[in-house]
């Protein structure tokens, strides 16, 4: 019960990640945090957690709160099991802590600005907990490509989300 209770304090002080914001990359590689993203930062740091997307040609950003919740799997995988080490290898390489500086500019390191394409134009784009970092280009190639039978098929989800949610 105790767990629960800690889970659920923490629940409801995840970041809230949501809009879409036009950014710029400088040429040491550091990103602009928008003043909404970081006063919206629920647990009080200036620490951003940054990796890799698995699914996209982008980067994550998740407050400190929201990393702990998403990475608690990993505490009960078997360090002495290969699938499960080889898991957690994939899954914590490439990732970025740090804090913002005074002017709210986070730097990213080179090798993850490669891997999403990104150079100066970039969009952020909030998911609630967390937020993607796109190369502004290849955000707008992504929506473009949506086709109206997707956005039907992702209506018809929310829907179906929707009512699963009331009827609990």
């Amino acid at each position: 019960m105790q767990n629960l209770i800690y889970l659920c304090s923490k629940i409801f002080q995840m970041a809230e990640f949501v809009g879409t914001f036009d950014c710029k990359m400088d040429s040491k590689g550091r990103l602009n945090i928008p003043v909404k993203i970081r006063e919206n930062i629920a647990d009080g740091s200036e620490t951003l957690i940054c990796r890799k997307s698995f699914n996209e040609p982008c980067l994550e950003l998740f407050s400190k709160t929201t990393w702990a919740l998403e990475t608690r799997f990993l505490k009960d995988l078997d360090t002495l099991d290969k699938e499960d080490m080889n898991l957690k290898r994939q899954f914590l390489q490439d990732v970025k802590i740090d804090t913002w500086d005074s002017t709210g500019r986070f730097l990213i390191p080179k090798n993850l600005l490669e891997f999403a394409g990104i150079d100066k134009d970039v969009v952020i784009v909030g998911l609630d907990d967390s937020a993607e970092v796109w190369d502004k280009e290849k955000y707008l190639e992504k929506m473009r490509e949506t086709s109206e039978k997707e956005k039907a098929d992702m209506l018809d989800k929310i829907r179906a989300l929707k009512r699963k949610s009331i009827n609990k």
